[in-house]
């Protein structure tokens, strides 16, 4: 396959989208701790909405996967190198950078106990954003097992039954279960609770051809459902308060969402509107996001850190919240630049090669 049919612009733009909503759960975070723990209707609504970018990061893992290997063949030991070499190794190296702000700066302890030390590492527990490397990391191990799936029926199956197993995770974890079990199934980086996610993006990537379509014809029916969604999310922040990215709803709303990102990208690249510079700056823009999105997904949480420690108390106010968003975002955007011009720098972020 050639490195054309590999790159899907479309997939870089939502991964984009999903970086600023995912900046965004965190910078209106930051705001709430630095409001003495309060929300306002404006950064709890943000807040909710950006709930929908680490589902849809789980999503591209599983559709890119599965897309590039849906007619090659997987050399088990040639993958296994490519992956811990471009997520296994930066996660590691991020977690000590991590684990050392937390122990020295933050002065919070970590488990004395070897094993422990191995499983709280492991799952990402080194600060509050790692769990879904930890998250990727476990679908980069089942994928071998799954990359046998090629027929339609098999998929719909796969999807189905990845369904079921998610919703059963999300059962297990509302019930009282001994402490020894409850920790593990409750962990953010429980496997069964991404699985229907990783599953969708794979079904997205067989059918992509027809999902395409589906998406041109039914442009006007998405954005309605769109729409429907944002008033759903607006009313349950006004009225039920904030909720965490697992929740029973993003089941029903992440493939809307999805699809809804699609047309905002159809929208944005046909050939009538090529010639609008806002419209071309605006998806460019989007696009440098997507293609630096795992780079600033792993910094993010350190300038912000920096910004909640030498900023004035009076900045995390409501009406400075595009200034801190943009300082997040130019910052991380930044770092990850700097830290790229380093030798070797593969070891410490991944950066996707974007076809011109």
């Amino acid at each position: 396959m050639s490195n054309a049919m590999k790159y899907i612009y479309e997939i870089n733009f939502i991964r984009g989208i999903s970086c600023l909503l995912v900046l965004a759960v965190h910078v209106t975070a930051t705001h709430y701790y630095g409001q003495g723990r309060t929300w306002d209707n404006l950064t709890i609504i943000l807040n909710q909405l950006g709930r929908y970018g680490t589902p849809t990061f789980a999503v591209i893992s599983g559709f890119l996967l599965f897309y590039q290997f849906r007619s090659k063949e997987l050399k088990l030991i040639s993958y296994a190198k490519s992956r811990f070499k471009k997520i296994g190794i930066p996660f590691l190296v991020w977690s000590a950078i991590y684990l050392i702000i937390t122990v020295y700066i933050v002065r919070t302890d970590v488990y004395e106990s070897f094993l422990q030390f191995i499983k709280f590492v492991l799952s990402g527990k080194s600060f509050y954003h790692l769990y879904f490397i930890a998250v990727v990391m476990k679908f980069y191990i089942i994928f071998p097992f799954l990359q046998r799936i090629k027929t339609k029926k098999q998929w719909i199956f796969t999807l189905i039954f990845s369904l079921l197993i998610t919703v059963s995770a999300m059962l297990l974890r509302e019930m009282n279960l001994p402490s020894s079990i409850s920790e593990d199934i409750h962990s953010r980086s429980f496997l069964p609770i991404w699985i229907y996610y990783f599953i969708l993006g794979g079904f997205l990537a067989f059918n992509w051809h027809g999902v395409k379509k589906m998406v041109k014809h039914f442009q006007i029916v998405w954005l309605l459902l769109g729409i429907i969604m944002l008033t759903w999310v607006i009313l349950e922040c006004v009225y039920l308060g904030s909720w965490n990215t697992l929740r029973w709803a993003l089941l029903i709303q992440i493939p809307i969402y999805i699809m809804v990102v699609f047309v905002i990208f159809n929208l944005l690249s046909t050939s009538k509107r090529q010639k609008n510079k806002l419209f071309d700056y605006f998806r460019e823009r989007i696009f440098t996001i997507g293609t630096y999105g795992f780079g600033i997904y792993l910094v993010h949480p350190l300038i912000l850190f920096c910004m909640s420690k030498w900023l004035p108390n009076f900045v995390w106010k409501t009406i400075f919240l595009p200034i801190t968003f943009s300082l997040a975002l130019g910052g991380s955007y930044l770092l990850v630049k700097i830290l790229e011009r380093l030798p070797h720098h593969h070891y410490i972020i991944t950066i996707p090669k974007r076809k011109k």
